[in-house]
C-alpha cells in the first residue's frame, strides 16, 4: 500500500507541531483529535475541507464517533457531545464528572456513556458530587455512568474496582450493558449492569494482567474473546471468562528485531475484521513505519508495512480491509491516506 494523500498540521504559535492522537473514520469523513485539544473533520477524497468540530479547554483524552455524533473526554472533567452536521463549534450536550476523565465509550444502542477517570489526590483536589452523592476522602478513581435518554443523565458511579488511572472503556459490540475497563493498576474488569447497578454484583470477571494496561477490547465471531495491550508492549488473548489463552511478550525485543528488516518499537492497537474473522495487531517503529501483523493464538504473522508516509511515532491507524485502504495519524502532525 502507498500513501496517496496527506495533510500536515501547521506549527502552533509556540512553533510546536500538534500531533494527531486519534483517527476515526465515519460516514461524514475522517475525524482527528490532536494534542492541541481540538477535533477536526476531513473529507475522504484528499483530506480537504478541514473543519474544526470543537475543543476542550485542557487535555483532550479520548474521542469516538457514532453516526453523526462525536463524543470526547478531557481532563476538564467533561464529556462533550458534538453534532457533525451542525459544525457550530459548540457541543450539543456536556456531561460533568467529579474527576478528570481519561477514557470513555458509548454503548451499542447509543444510550449509555461510561467515563473512566484519572487517579486524583483527594487531599489536594475536591472531587465534587455525582448522582447527588459526595465521595469519601480515600476515593481516588472512578467509572461514571450517564443515561443520555434520562435527564439529568447521571446514572451511577463505580469507585472500588480500580486503584489507578482508567485508561480505556470498551462496551461490548452487541450487549448494551456489558463493558470492559482497563487500568494502570494491571486489571481489566468486565461488568454487566443488565440486572443491577451495584458495583460488586455488576462486575462479572476480573483479568489480572500484572502490568499497566493500555487497551482491552472484545473480538471473535461472537465477541467471546478479549485482547489486552500493556504499557510494556505485550499482547495477550483471553476468553470472556478471564482464562488466558496466549501472550506475546517479545515482539519489540532486541532479539526479535534482529530478525526483521524493520524493527518494531511499540504497539499501537488491535483491529478485528469481522468479515474474515481475523485479528490484527497494529505496531510501529520510531521512523514512522506501521507494521501490520495477523494475530493467531500461537504466533504473529507479518502482513505488510505502511512506509513513506510518516516520520515519527504513529498514534492511530484505521483499516478498510475490503477496499485495501487505511488512514493513519502520528506525532509528526500528519494524517495519511493509504491505498493499494
Amino acid at each position: 500500500m502507498n500513501c496517496v494523500s496527506s495533510f500536515q498540521f501547521e506549527p502552533s504559535s509556540s512553533q510546536i507541531i500538534p500531533y494527531v492522537q486519534q483517527i476515526i473514520t465515519s460516514p461524514n469523513g475522517i475525524v482527528a483529535s490532536t494534542s492541541e485539544n481540538k477535533i477536526h473533520l476531513f473529507d475522504y477524497q484528499n483530506l480537504n475541507n478541514n473543519t474544526l468540530i470543537g475543543s476542550h479547554a485542557v487535555q483532550l483524552t479520548n474521542a469516538l464517533v457514532r453516526d453523526n455524533l462525536v463524543l470526547s473526554s478531557g481532563l476538564d472533567k467533561l464529556v462533550k457531545v458534538w453534532d457533525l452536521r451542525s459544525r457550530s463549534g459548540t457541543p450539543v450536550q456536556s456531561l460533568s464528572a467529579p474527576f478528570p476523565l481519561l477514557s470513555l465509550d458509548l454503548n451499542c444502542t447509543g444510550q449509555y456513556v461510561v467515563g473512566g477517570s484519572e487517579q486524583v489526590d483527594q487531599k489536594t483536589a475536591k472531587a465534587g458530587v455525582f448522582c447527588g452523592k459526595g465521595f469519601e476522602a480515600d476515593t481516588e478513581v472512578g467509572l461514571f455512568f450517564w443515561d443520555l435518554r434520562m435527564p439529568p443523565f447521571e446514572l451511577a458511579a463505580f469507585i472500588d474496582s480500580h486503584s489507578n488511572d482508567v485508561t480505556q472503556i470498551n462496551f461490548h459490540p452487541v450487549l448494551p450493558k456489558q463493558f470492559l475497563s482497563s487500568s494502570t493498576d494491571g486489571l481489566v474488569c468486565m461488568y454487566d449492569f443488565e440486572q443491577t447497578m451495584d458495583e460488586n454484583d455488576a462486575m462479572v470477571y476480573s483479568f489480572n494482567i500484572d502490568i499497566s494496561v493500555q487497551q482491552a477490547g472484545y473480538f471473535g465471531p461472537n465477541y467471546e474473546y478479549v485482547y489486552c495491550i500493556s504499557d510494556m508492549n505485550t499482547l495477550s488473548f483471553w476468553t470472556n471468562e478471564s482464562t488466558k489463552l496466549s501472550e506475546f511478550n517479545d515482539l519489540c525485543s532486541e532479539e526479535s528485531n534482529a530478525n526483521q528488516e524493520m524493527p518494531v518499537d511499540y504497539m499501537i492497537s488491535c483491529t478485528y475484521d469481522s468479515s474474515s474473522n481475523n485479528m490484527y495487531l497494529n505496531s510501529g517503529d520510531f521512523s514512522g513505519n506501521v507494521h501490520l501483523f495477523k494475530a493467531n493464538t500461537d504466533r504473529l504473522d507479518k502482513v505488510l508495512t505502511l512506509s513513506g508516509g510518516h516520520s515519527d511515532i504513529v498514534r492511530s491507524v484505521q483499516w478498510d480491509f475490503q477496499n485495501y485502504k487505511a488512514v493513519s495519524g502520528g506525532e509528526d502532525g500528519k494524517i495519511c491516506l493509504w491505498s493499494a
